[in-house]
C-alpha cells in the first residue's frame, strides 16, 4: 500500500486489467491507513524536472558527438592534404 502513495490517482485509474471494484477496494484500504495518492500537480512537476533533466543530457551527448565528429573531419582533411602531396610527389618523380 505504501509504494501507492507514489502514483496518483489517474495513474492508478489507468492500470491495465484493474476494474472498478478492485480501485475501490485498493482505495478504501489506504483510507483506513490513511495514505493518499500522490499530488497530481507535484506528479506534472516532477514529470517536467525529469523531462528537462533528459534534455540536458541528451543535449550534452549531441555536443559531445559534434566534438568527435568534427575531430575526425579534422584528421580526414588532414589525410587528404598528405595524399594530395604524396600524389603531387609522384607525379613529379615520373615527369623526371
Amino acid at each position: 500500500l505504501d509504494e501507492l502513495s507514489n502514483v496518483t490517482e489517474a495513474q492508478l485509474r489507468e492500470t491495465r486489467n484493474l476494474g472498478t471494484k478492485s480501485f475501490d477496494e485498493i482505495v478504501a484500504m489506504m483510507e483506513r491507513y490513511e495514505i493518499s495518492f500522490r499530488n497530481e500537480e507535484t506528479a506534472e512537476k516532477d514529470k517536467k524536472k525529469v523531462t528537462s533533466e533528459q534534455e540536458e543530457i541528451e543535449d550534452s551527448e549531441k555536443e559531445e558527438i559534434v566534438k568527435q565528429i568534427l575531430e575526425k573531419q579534422k584528421i580526414i582533411d588532414e589525410q587528404q592534404t598528405e595524399i594530395g602531396r604524396l600524389r603531387s610527389m609522384v607525379k613529379d618523380s615520373k615527369q623526371k
